[in-house]
């Protein structure tokens, strides 16, 4: 019986491909009770509960004797699966490795119960101590308010706080309703974001998860996605409620066949879909590949209309994002006040406008862009306008591509100074259409 079990988990660790999420590969696998690893490697130890290949034989004992009805649910859940797997193969007091684990996979809420029953029962492993914000942020907090990140791994609701926020552009957490489904996590939240002694480092873009980044596949059975989307003006954020909205299959990559469409709430601050999701069963919609927004600007005539992309995909459920809009006049504008162009062909061509931020959420300076198709990119000023001259994102961590004929693209993100690449990512052109997307690190970035 036990070696049915340790098969089965062995299948799953390898499914989730977790062997190599922190760059080590060929680490030996072992029964319960320890012995050579069969490669030469240091030997681990194999949880009973979640089928996790654990560096130590204590933590892997008592994740399976108090917290195995959490682990279990952890093991079915593949980013829950993955990133326990790697916070196994850390010490409780590694800030480098345990924030590199958390910031290459997103935490879901299989993760968050995982952690808590860890904090409360097995506070000597890794798994026990939830990490804030980058390495020489989580050093800082760790230093002098260590209390509060005790606190914040015992803490479900900022846990979960912390993970639904990360599906809002940096900035504009706080535009989410993030905060009202989870609002007993707030309070602990905005202490760790004051710590006066830590808000230098803190704020420092964090490249620690490059070349770990994880983004697993959905598990087999997954519940439907109740997914909220607030979408905003640019240059002013004032939201734009006359919106329609409507899911884009992930095999219709250009969105020519749109699918459901989306139903504002009451007070018109988010467009409301319900999407089942590939594999599930269940019919109907597809897990989306993007959103379709077509609205039409106050005091103009014209149809604007934007695709929007999720690098990662959302996973979470329920899920928040905010995402700012730039319409027809205002790419008009930008490119003309940049001495670009005078004006943009929309029965031709189209364009890609893009955000990206860091391992830890900050926005991204000193990047470079580009298309597998030649196109030059063009980036935008700390004050949100596009200028000709810049070379690399600046501050504000945005850029555009203008005037690309319809189809496929890839655009590719890397480091000015060093030429890193910060990954890859699969878009579209559609015609008359400013594909958006908000970008961070790819699982295929250079360590």
């Amino acid at each position: 019986m036990w070696k049915a079990v340790v098969v089965v988990a062995l299948t799953s660790l390898v499914g989730v491909g977790c062997r190599s999420i922190l760059g080590v590969d060929g680490y030996g696998t072992l029964a319960p009770d320890g012995g050579t690893s069969s490669d030469g490697a240091a030997p681990t130890f194999i949880g009973k509960c979640d089928g996790t290949a654990y560096d130590s034989a204590s933590c892997r004992d008592c994740i399976d004797d108090r917290c195995c009805a959490e682990a279990t649910k952890c093991l079915v859940e593949p980013a829950c699966a993955a990133l326990s797997s790697c916070l196994a193969k850390c010490a409780a007091d590694d800030a480098a490795c345990k924030v590199k684990c958390n910031l290459g996979t997103r935490r879901t809420t299989e993760m968050s119960n995982l952690m808590v029953c860890a904090a409360k029962n097995c506070v000597a492993c890794a798994e026990a101590h939830a990490t804030f914000g980058g390495v020489a942020c989580e050093q800082c907090l760790e230093q002098h308010d260590p209390a509060e990140l005790d606190t914040l791994a015992q803490n479900v609701d900022a846990l979960e706080l912390e993970a639904c926020e990360a599906d809002c552009p940096p900035g504009y957490e706080s535009y989410c309703a993030c905060d009202d489904h989870f609002a007993a996590g707030n309070p602990l939240l905005n202490k760790l974001r004051r710590v006066p002694l830590c808000l230098s480092a803190c704020a420092e873009t964090d490249w620690s998860c490059l070349g770990a980044v994880n983004w697993p596949p959905l598990a087999d059975v997954s519940p439907p996605l109740e997914l909220h989307v607030g979408v905003a003006d640019v240059e002013f954020s004032n939201t734009v409620s006359n919106a329609s909205i409507h899911a884009c299959a992930g095999i219709d990559v250009a969105c020519d066949r749109p699918q459901q469409m989306a139903v504002w709430d009451a007070d018109g601050q988010f467009a409301d879909l319900t999407l089942s999701r590939a594999g599930t069963g269940e019919g109907g919609t597809n897990y989306f590949g993007g959103l379709l927004v077509e609205w039409t600007e106050t005091g103009q005539t014209e149809l604007s209309s934007v695709i929007l992309g999720f690098f990662p995909p959302i996973r979470r459920t329920p899920a928040w994002t905010w995402r700012r809009l730039v319409s027809r006049d205002e790419a008009e504008s930008f490119v003309r006040n940049a001495g670009i162009a005078d004006h943009l062909d929309w029965n031709a061509y189209g364009g890609i406008v893009w955000s990206v931020a860091a391992c830890n959420d900050v926005t991204a300076a000193g990047l470079t862009a580009s298309l597998d198709t030649g196109e030059p990119a063009y980036y935008l000023a700390p004050s949100q306008t596009l200028m000709k001259g810049l070379t690399a994102t600046t501050k504000s961590g945005l850029g555009a591509f203008i005037s690309l004929s319809p189809g496929p693209r890839t655009l590719e993100l890397r480091r000015q100074s060093d030429g890193r690449k910060i990954g890859t990512y699969p878009l579209n052109v559609r015609q008359g259409t400013i594909t958006t997307v908000s970008l961070s690190p790819a699982p295929d970035s250079e360590p």
